[in-house]
């Protein structure tokens, strides 16, 4: 009985470290995949506010060209300008 109980602890204690080790290893890649998503989702976001940051500022120089150059009223030329947004906004959904 001695070997037998010698070769069951063995067998446990073995098993257990190969164990442990796995769900490190498993933990230590979700987290590695987790820190990867978080920072795709960072530069995405980071760019599509540039990219609608970007589009305030040229709305706004093309109100400004329009009561400046052309003579248009402020109330006609934000009317203008968010046509023209509103179609870019809807050529783009359609295209998805």
């Amino acid at each position: 009985m001695g070997f037998t109980d010698y070769l069951g602890d063995l067998l446990k204690v073995g098993l257990g470290k190969v164990l442990r080790n796995a769900r490190d290893d498993v933990f230590e890649s979700f987290n590695l995949a987790i820190k990867r998503t978080i920072r795709k989702i960072i530069k995405d976001i980071t760019g599509m506010l540039l990219i609608v940051a970007a589009v305030i500022f040229f709305a706004f120089s093309l109100i400004f060209f329009f009561i400046e150059y052309t003579g248009l009223s402020k109330t006609l030329s934000f009317l203008i300008v968010s046509i023209i947004v509103l179609l870019v906004g809807i050529i783009i959904k359609f295209k998805r």
